[in-house]
């Protein structure tokens, strides 16, 4: 939407709820996270679940105008905020794994690593 809340547009419109979304650095991608992969919203193979702490969050990459929606880790995370050159993200996993820990992934899917904090900011 525009800064005076005009031109609202939605940008995704998988089964589930997407959230939590996170401007890149350059306004040019958004991270967010969606629940498309938990198994209460698809069939597919391979699908997720947290057995019972509520639905599973994945994390996925858009660009700013909502195309090329793509999930950046099969990890459960939250919380997601980009590195300052916009090549990084770091997010919180989820609880049922690690109550105060975090995954740190490159943009592209590759590199992971972990940490552990529970509210994940690159200045902190």
């Amino acid at each position: 939407m525009n800064a005076d809340g005009t031109g609202l547009r939605q940008l995704t419109d998988a089964p589930g709820e997407d959230g939590f979304p996170s401007w890149s650095p350059d306004g040019t991608k958004i991270a967010f996270t969606s629940t498309r992969d938990d198994c209460s919203n698809t069939g597919a193979g391979g699908c997720r679940t947290t057995g019972d702490i509520g639905p599973y969050h994945t994390v996925y990459v858009m660009n700013a105008d909502g195309s090329n929606q793509r999930r950046v880790s099969l990890q459960q995370g939250m919380l997601v905020d980009w590195s300052p050159g916009g090549d990084y993200l770091v997010f919180a996993l989820g609880v049922e794994h690690d109550p105060a820990g975090r995954l740190w992934a490159h943009v592209d899917s590759s590199h992971r690593r972990g940490g552990d904090i529970e509210f994940p900011d690159w200045t902190t």
